[in-house]
């Protein structure tokens, strides 16, 4: 099995927002971009849904076991500023 590559890091920039994603959707037709579009909207989508499943993982966890996963602590952190980035 070949490993991939570490991601890359990306250089800083302000995130799109929905209003903007709209716009594009109208002002620029073409089924390239328009994929990409969807692309963005379906990774926000996902995202909210992976939040509700780490809030059942954890409380079901917290519940049964007691304490705190690590890992999931850790997941916690990035979905927050993931999310806090995209407002």
């Amino acid at each position: 099995m070949a490993r991939s590559s570490p991601p890359s890091t990306l250089p800083p920039f302000e995130p799109v927002t929905l209003t903007e994603l709209r716009t594009f959707w109208m002002r620029y037709p073409n089924n390239d971009t328009r994929r990409l579009i969807l692309e963005v909207q379906r990774y926000r989508t996902k995202l909210r849904e992976i939040d509700r499943l780490y809030q059942a993982t954890q409380t079901a966890w917290h519940d049964n076991v007691g304490g705190e996963l690590v890992a999931l602590n850790w997941l916690r952190s990035v979905m927050f500023e993931e999310k806090f980035r995209v407002g």
